[in-house]
């Protein structure tokens, strides 16, 4: 019993230890995201924009080269206003 109290003991510690993580390698591919702007898109051009991204993955794209459409792709579905 004694045993198990320390395992909790030491989870509970190890929550309240803040991680830090280092974000700088990922700095310039979050400023290449934010500098797309697609707020104005049509749905049938973000459609089309999704169906270019699927055409060049399957042709072999590297998906260091497809991160930033993507991601301001996704981030855009995800965030804008449904139309009903």
């Amino acid at each position: 019993m004694f045993k198990n109290l320390l395992n909790l003991k030491n989870r509970i510690q190890s929550l309240n230890n803040m991680v830090e993580y280092d974000i700088e390698p990922y700095r310039k591919i979050l400023v290449q995201i934010n500098k797309i702007k697609l707020d104005a898109s049509s749905d049938k051009a973000l459609k089309e924009m999704s169906r270019e991204l699927m055409n060049r993955a399957c042709h072999g794209d590297t998906s260091e080269n497809l991160l930033v459409d993507a991601f301001a792709l996704g981030v855009l579905s995800t965030y804008r206003p449904k139309v009903q």
